[in-house]
């Protein structure tokens, strides 16, 4: 059994680390993690790694919630009817003006083109009529006028022949007067010498008086019938009823006061027709568009959703399909509304798309306010709804983003990740406790 003082156990103690030390190398494991470059070292990592950390935070700030958004057309049903056409899937391209979908109504009610096609051929129908009316007494006119022609030579026929009746008339009269005129001066004779009776002389006086006034009546007849002629030959029948000229002029007048209605009438016919054809083009062209109606892209894009089915029976004003405008797509971001005074217009961002490992570079286009209204039904992605303390920042992508392919939908309703650059205020604090006091 050994014993040992407290002095012994110290000083083999001291011997021993003294040993220990002596026989331990100088670059080992232990003594370089205990030593005082490794610490300085390790602590001067941890500071960097620290100001990597704290600084960025210090000089940046992170938006609340962001997504890639962008404005859709709705394509609405404009008549009811039955959808048709190439059923075009989300995410398929489509170029401006290329069709999307057909609607055709096969109930439209045409009842209004038959009455007007109806009032149209019974319009034609009257103007046929007329025609044939007018072309009867045209035909009418033509016969009497040959009439009012015949009668008018056979008048001057016959009046010149009475004419030379009575013009030998007068010379027979007049041979009478002159045969008279001698035996009245052979009496006168006589009577000088008293072989005649008075009562003879007075008769062949008489007779001769007599001859002279038949003479002068015949010459005056024969100025009349010469004026007859003269007005005869110009269709001018004055005294001459007795070749029935007069009855037939009267009806050749009326026929042609007849002819002046039936123009007037056919001429109102004809433009009723022509109103009525001008309605009917009308109401054949809004039965087109009531009937048959084709959905165009209204400009280059993605299709967003289809609303309507196949042989869908839709009713006017119903979706049908949504077409995203990808020159459209934006930021919308959502920020702490105490920093709106610290976002300006112009203001470039950095932001990260979900599952993009690099930031790009954006610009901010507009800012609204919490209390503003924000439904808009033509926005294609909805952000979740924000606190009363937020606002809402629009910033325009990078090209690179806003270009891209239609089976992505264009980055639409893609979440990001969004920093803005802190504007460093030393002395804000202190103004706004100045201001609050």
């Amino acid at each position: 059994m050994f014993m040992f003082n407290k002095g012994q156990i110290t000083a083999d103690a001291g011997d021993r680390r003294s040993v220990e030390s002596a026989t331990t190398p100088t670059g080992g494991g232990g003594s370089f993690f205990n030593g005082r470059p490794f610490r300085w070292s390790l602590g001067g990592l941890l500071i960097l790694l620290g100001l990597v950390i704290v600084v960025p935070r210090a000089i940046t700030y992170r938006a609340d919630e962001a997504i890639v958004n962008g404005r859709t057309a709705m394509l609405l049903a404009p008549i009811e009817g039955v959808v048709s056409g190439p059923g075009l899937a989300p995410g398929a391209r489509v170029q401006q003006g290329e069709p999307l979908a057909t609607l055709r109504n096969p109930r439209v009610d045409r009842s209004f083109l038959f009455e007007l096609q109806t009032e149209r051929d019974s319009l034609i129908a009257r103007v046929g009529s007329l025609t044939a009316q007018e072309d009867g007494l045209l035909a009418m006119r033509d016969d009497l006028s040959g009439r009012i022609r015949s009668y008018e030579g056979a008048a001057v026929g016959a009046l010149e022949k009475e004419m030379v009746a009575r013009a030998a008339q007068l010379e027979a009269v007049r041979a009478g007067l002159r045969e008279r005129e001698a035996e009245l001066r052979r009496q006168e004779a006589l009577g000088a010498t008293g072989n005649t009776t008075q009562r003879a002389l007075d008769q062949v006086r008489a007779d001769r008086d007599r001859l002279r006034f038949e003479a002068e009546q015949v010459a005056a007849e024969i100025d009349l019938l010469r004026e007859f002629r003269r007005q005869a030959g110009e269709g001018i029948f004055v005294a001459s009823g007795r070749f029935g000229a007069p009855y037939m002029e009267q009806r050749r007048d009326e026929i042609a006061m007849r002819l002046l209605d039936l123009a007037a009438s056919r001429a109102e016919q004809e433009t009723r027709i022509a109103r009525i054809e001008r309605q009917i083009a009308q109401e054949e062209e809004r039965l087109a568009g009531a009937t048959e109606v084709t959905l165009s892209s209204p400009f280059t894009g993605v299709v967003w959703k289809t609303l309507a089915a196949a042989n869908a029976d839709l009713v006017i004003g119903e979706e049908v399909v949504h077409v995203l405008d990808c020159r459209s797509t934006f930021l919308d971001i959502i920020v702490s509304e105490s920093r709106f005074e610290k976002v300006s217009i112009g203001e470039r961002i950095e932001y990260r798309l979900a599952g993009s490992q690099s930031f790009r570079t954006g610009t901010v286009v507009a800012k609204r306010g919490s209390s503003a209204v924000g439904e808009d039904r033509s926005l294609a992605a909805r952000l979740d709804a924000p606190r009363d303390s937020t606002f809402r920042i629009w910033a325009e992508l990078d090209p690179q983003d806003r270009n891209a392919v239609g089976a992505d939908f264009c980055n639409v309703g893609r979440r990001a990740d969004v920093r803005f650059e802190a504007r460093m205020d030393l002395f804000g604090p202190f103004v706004a406790a100045w201001n609050a006091l």
